[in-house]
């Protein structure tokens, strides 16, 4: 990583609560320059890569109101306060497809987007995942479940999964494309 950056933070104001995400204004400053950033905060999420016995991964095929589109995703999301990543990635994939799994483990994180957000997003990887209940998605909530053979993960990756985090957590834990020489 490069050296600590020119700017040097002075404060933060708190603006507007958006219920997901609260506005907070944080002065920066370089010599005779001052930059205000608008940071959104919000809860860190989790997300899982799940496995199930006959090497699939569970995707959720989800409607999301942001793009006016439906989203080729893994389960996921939000950490509820007092909660562990690992209890977040575990109850949203029950929730949103009633699978549960036997083997888990951390894959790292990624934010969910630094350039305007303090939060980040913990990938899980599940092994042994099978379904255990019905699902129990959220009134808001528009989701359809899909098998994939983890060796088409690859393929749609780069053809039809668009979401950044499922991408990330795909990208650590299966091999999605080899390596390319320069």
């Amino acid at each position: 990583m490069s050296e600590k950056s020119k700017w040097t933070f002075e404060k933060s104001t708190l603006g507007e609560d958006l219920r997901m995400f609260k506005v907070r204004k944080d002065l920066f400053r370089h010599g005779d320059q001052q930059f205000v950033a608008s940071i959104l905060e919000a809860q860190d999420s989790a997300n899982v890569v799940a496995i199930t016995d006959h090497l699939e991964v569970v995707l959720v095929d989800i409607f999301r109101f942001g793009s006016r589109d439906r989203s080729l995703e893994i389960p996921g999301g939000m950490v509820d306060s007092g909660e562990e990543p690992l209890q977040a990635a575990q109850r949203e994939l029950l929730e949103e497809t009633g699978y549960s799994a036997k083997e888990w483990s951390y894959l790292g994180y990624c934010y969910s987007n630094p350039v305007f957000m303090d939060s980040k997003v913990h990938h899980f990887v599940a092994y042994q995942a099978s379904p255990s209940t019905s699902p129990t998605p959220e009134p808001a909530e528009d989701i359809q479940i899909q098998l994939v053979p983890v060796e088409r993960i690859a393929v749609m990756a780069f053809q039809m999964i668009h979401h950044p985090h499922t991408l990330s957590a795909l990208s650590r834990a299966i091999k999605l494309k080899p390596l390319v020489q320069l």
